[in-house]
């Protein structure tokens, strides 16, 4: 017996299905014309109507009445109803983080394929937690970052999948970014700084030093002929760029220039004691007079230190040996840092240096230093020890006021320790009372001694 066909069974189902539902009117009303040319509109209910390409509605006989053709959707099959019931989709999933899991249609099957969720034909190198998938791609989520990519570098983004972020930022390796990266990079942490004109050369980058080639910007200021080999003028070139002018900036220096008395080299020939006048006495020091440190020229045993500048080749001159004089040998502007020149500090020099300190271990002692008075020291070196206070009336006495003096008064010569008495009421010889000069008998004050032209008839009695 021959099988019928599927297709045909289900178009008869449908057709019968829609041939009864015309009928159920119950037949024609009152003449009016029932054929289906004359109806306005078919009345049918299509709700139940069995859709082919549904598969639950499909009736069946066999499960290969409800095969669709597609194999990733599942293998469909006819249920126990009678009507087809669809399949489960395909599992491909192989539990791999690894591999990207697809159902293939064209050769019905499952595709495992390594990973890589941007397209770009590069397998990643993680999977979506981290997991080593052994690829390349060192961001799967973006179809521009892949080995060979371009990366400019600028956007601190590993393009290429090398490791760095930062190519093209310093390719010179001189510490400065490239001016590419202007605008897209503003905080150069870790590098000098922005601006580098020309990333390919680390002798250029801002601010680095120009070279004698005339047209090449080594410092980046748009100025590539800051450097001329001869830029005075003068005929001669820099030495800096080979040539033999040893001041490119002063016209007046250059070999063969008349050498000045000054601290210039003007003849370029390394040095400054060649010119006239500038080192009288040969000491190897220029004149002070020629803005050099030798205060004295016309001896070449004084001069203070002599360090040659940059270029210079004549030697360097240590300071004159100070000696222990009034001369200022090293020219420092003082004699007495010479050995023992002032041992006590006070600023004046001692006399075995031909100064006029007359005690050099005693800082109070210097010519016009204050007297003490009572010291019996000539504290001010002018060859006088007693004076002030010491004995004011020149009597020989020390004034009393001095502690160890006993010149009662020492504004009078004749009074003092031992001078005679008088009947001047005065104490004369500083025994503490004129009394003994007056009152021999001590009588008392009313009663003065008749010697003395008073009315003390005898001064020896004391009742009398």
């Amino acid at each position: 017996m021959t099988r019928p066909d599927p297709i045909s069974t289900q178009i008869l189902a449908v057709f019968a299905v829609i041939v009864a539902s015309a009928g159920c009117g119950g037949g024609a009303r009152g003449g009016e014309d029932t054929s289906v040319d004359q109806m306005e509109e078919p009345i049918a209910d299509t709700a139940d109507v069995p859709d082919a390409g549904d598969e639950e509605s499909v009736p069946c006989v066999e499960d290969s009445d409800c095969d669709d053709g597609i194999f990733c959707n599942g293998a469909e099959a006819c249920g126990a109803s009678g009507t087809c019931e669809p399949g489960e989709e395909v599992a491909c999933d192989d539990s791999d983080p690894c591999t990207s899991d697809m159902c293939d249609e064209d050769t019905a099957s499952c595709d495992n394929e390594p990973l890589d969720e941007d397209g770009d034909g590069y397998v990643a190198a993680h999977g979506p937690g981290s997991e080593s998938c052994g690829g390349d791609d060192c961001d799967d989520g973006s179809a521009s970052a892949h080995p060979g990519a371009i990366d400019d570098g600028c956007d601190l983004e590993d393009l290429d999948c090398d490791g760095s972020t930062d190519e093209r930022i310093d390719d010179d390796h001189d510490g400065w970014i490239d001016n590419d990266c202007d605008g897209v990079i503003t905080e150069p942490a870790g590098y000098a700084g922005l601006g580098d004109c020309d990333d390919a050369e680390a002798a250029t980058y801002p601010g680095a030093p120009e070279a004698c080639d005339g047209n090449v910007d080594n410092d980046c200021d748009g100025d590539a002929t800051e450097i001329e080999t001869d830029a005075d003028h003068d005929g001669y070139g820099a030495l800096s760029c080979g040539g033999s002018d040893c001041d490119d900036a002063s016209a007046g220096t250059h070999p063969g220039a008349t050498e000045l008395c000054d601290m210039v080299d003007q003849d370029c020939d390394g040095s400054i004691l060649d010119a006239a006048g500038i080192d009288g006495d040969a000491d190897g020091v220029v004149d002070v007079l020629c803005g050099g440190p030798d205060c004295d020229d016309s001896a070449p045993s004084i001069h203070a230190a002599f360090e040659p500048g940059p270029g210079i080749t004549d030697p360097a001159v240590a300071a004159a040996a100070e000696i222990c004089d009034d001369v200022d040998q090293d020219c420092d502007g003082t004699v007495l840092d010479a050995e023992g020149a002032d041992d006590d500090g006070d600023g004046w020099l001692d006399p075995v240096c031909d100064g006029s300190d007359c005690d050099d271990e005693d800082p109070a002692t210097y010519p016009g230093a204050p007297e003490d008075g009572c010291d019996s020291v000539d504290n001010d070196c002018d060859g006088t020890a007693v004076e002030g206070w010491v004995d004011q009336d020149g009597d020989g006495y020390i004034n009393e006021a001095c502690g160890s003096g006993d010149d009662c008064d020492d504004l009078d010569p004749e009074v003092h320790p031992g001078a005679d008495t008088t009947c001047d009421l005065v104490d004369d010889d500083c025994t503490v009372s004129w009394r003994d000069e007056t009152d021999a008998d001590d009588e008392g004050v009313g009663w003065l001694e008749s010697v003395c032209g008073w009315d003390d008839c005898d001064y020896t009695v004391a009742s009398v």
